[in-house]
């Protein structure tokens, strides 16, 4: 396609990073992070770079004690949902899933 990279004097290949506006080759900016189409586009992408990089340092380190805790939560409602479904099961034994299961545990724990 000859030609289809430009219309009306505008060149179309390149997008601002920033504002994502055509860039022109008299708008061209270039920086370390890309091509903008102005100084304040490359300023503004800048500060957010460097935000970023900010906020990803204030992260917290993968920490044992917190997934240890995690875990321990869900285990706990994972029980408490079992602990629901037993009694749902012993006081209403006519509901067909419920009772094969309720009295598979229940043979397990020899209650």
């Amino acid at each position: 396609m000859a030609g289809s990279g430009n219309r009306m004097g505008i060149d179309m290949g390149m997008r601002c990073k920033q504002c994502n506006q055509p860039i022109t080759s008299g708008n061209i900016t270039e920086s370390a992070f890309g091509v903008f189409c102005s100084e304040g586009c490359k300023d503004k992408y800048e500060t957010f770079v460097q935000r970023a990089q900010q906020l990803e340092s204030m992260r917290r380190p993968f920490s044992l004690s917190r997934t240890l805790k995690t875990f321990i939560g869900k285990v706990i409602v994972i029980l408490i949902l079992l602990i629901a479904l037993g009694v749902l099961g012993t006081v209403m034994p006519d509901i067909p899933i419920l009772s094969d299961i309720v009295r598979t545990v229940r043979e397990a724990l020899g209650i």
